[in-house]
């Protein structure tokens, strides 16, 4: 069987606080899988896509947790890896009055995540028409060599390279070859998706259209930039 979509990331378990409170107002958590490359898959089975993910987690009951969840969506998940010296990632999720999410993250270490070409199963590889990654997993340096050469390797077979950075500049120490390593990849992607986040990291511009003027100097692949509550922009 051929595979719509494939995505390589990170997959965690997410307790998000509910809203509502038990009695002597301690708080209720509802548990999900999460992973913003993880949830870019469930929404593409959702859409009815032939959907697998490459990530690796831990031989344990979270990580059971996070298969039987994804199975049940319909993803193929014979491209995770499980681990029996690692543990399945935690992420603890507060929601705000507005709706915005504040996280601590229990995570491995970035060498522990590591999914190698060679261990990703070939039907994925060879039958995948649209590949998608990015978020840390993508630009951290122990996670990113193995990144470039699974992108190298699928645009051989001409599949769609799509590309999400999701820069998150607090968590990163070393700036510079974090933005040299998401420049490479934007160059090798045919579809990018940037926040204004990402947009000012990698140009300095906090204007949307400067920034996007200044990144099409060097990125060739069109460009969907997300402005929150005011919409997006398309750059081609």
């Amino acid at each position: 069987m051929s595979t719509d979509t494939l995505f390589l990331g990170g997959t965690s378990i997410d307790l998000i606080q509910e809203k509502q409170r038990y009695k002597g107002g301690k708080s209720a958590f509802r548990a999900s899988v999460g992973g913003s490359i993880t949830n870019s898959a469930i929404i593409s089975a959702k859409l009815g896509l032939t959907t697998g993910l490459l990530s690796k987690i831990g031989k344990d009951l979270l990580g059971d947790f996070a298969v039987e969840f994804l199975n049940a969506r319909k993803i193929d998940t014979k491209g995770i890896i499980r681990d029996l010296s690692i543990r399945t990632p935690l992420a603890i999720a507060k929601i705000d009055k507005y709706g915005v999410a504040k996280y601590t993250f229990y995570k491995n270490s970035p060498e522990d995540s590591v999914v190698p070409l060679k261990s990703a199963p070939k039907y994925l590889l060879n039958t995948c028409k649209v590949f998608h990654t990015g978020s840390s997993y993508s630009y951290q340096k122990e996670t990113f060599e193995e990144t470039l050469k699974f992108i190298k390797y699928l645009k051989k077979r001409g599949v769609f390279i799509s590309y999400d950075p999701n820069i998150r500049p607090g968590t990163i120490k070393y700036k510079k070859q974090v933005k040299n390593r998401v420049l490479m990849l934007l160059k090798l992607a045919d579809l990018a998706k940037l926040s204004e986040i990402d947009m000012e990291y990698l140009t300095g511009c906090k204007s949307p259209k400067k920034g996007l003027s200044e990144l099409k100097k060097s990125v060739d692949c069109p460009i969907v930039l997300t402005l929150g509550a005011k919409g997006s922009i398309y750059c081609h």
